[in-house]
């Protein structure tokens, strides 16, 4: 669809003028510097705000050129796929403990450097659905783990890989006390056996669960 702007007289000059002309005309009288410095403010801002909007793009597309693909991101290529989990919770003060089931599906996010997975099932007796982010962290060197779930329980792990095995550590501070989490995962072609301990204060690791994971053909 074509659209003609209609002809209008300007009181100035009585030229005929658009009225995208009598705007363009505005903006320039309305940003014309009346002194030098306002000159050297309007030369600042012709310098800098074309640089503002330029940087992100440069940034992203020098971040998507120099993604470097190492062999600590291969390593995650254990985890894809669906798993069948089953877990023997110990009994504690807090917790009488139990058998809990649940499913995980792990796929490569786009890129093929960090993995998502999605949870589902019985977890310490509580249904439960999750959302978690494997990645490795260059800076630091480790593997970082994100979940959060329905229960709105966020923690963030890292580990480290030895070999066939996987070691998670998460610390915080419960009742004014430092406390730590330690998962560890020995792998296999299409099985993982864990096992999750902690310890709180001085005291050494105490075991809270165990299990195995199976992969699902």
């Amino acid at each position: 669809m074509s659209y003609i702007e209609p002809m209008v007289l300007s009181a100035a000059d009585g030229r005929k003028r658009t009225p995208a002309d009598l705007r363009r005309q505005f903006v320039i009288r309305s940003i014309t510097p009346n002194t030098e410095e306002e000159m050297q403010k309007y030369i600042v801002l012709a310098v800098v705000a074309p640089t503002l909007c330029i940087a992100p793009v440069f940034l992203a597309q020098s971040h998507d050129g120099s993604a470097t693909r190492r062999p600590e991101h291969d390593k995650l290529a254990l985890f894809v796929g669906k798993w069948a989990v089953e877990a023997d919770f110990k009994p504690s003060d807090t917790n009488p403990g139990g058998k809990s089931k649940w499913t995980e599906l792990c796929e490569w996010v786009e890129g093929d450097y960090a993995l998502m997975c999605h949870s589902e099932g019985d977890f310490g007796g509580h249904p439960f659905k999750e959302i978690s982010v494997m990645a490795f962290d260059e800076t630091e060197g480790t593997y970082v783990y994100f979940e959060t779930n329905n229960n709105n329980q966020n923690d963030l792990w890292r580990g480290k890989m030895e070999d066939d095995t996987w070691t998670w550590n998460k610390k915080g501070i419960a009742h004014g006390k430092p406390t730590e989490m330690r998962f560890t995962q020995r792998l296999s072609a299409d099985s993982i056996a864990f096992r999750l301990e902690s310890t709180a204060g001085d005291t050494t690791f105490k075991l809270v669960m165990d299990g195995k994971q199976t992969r699902q053909k």
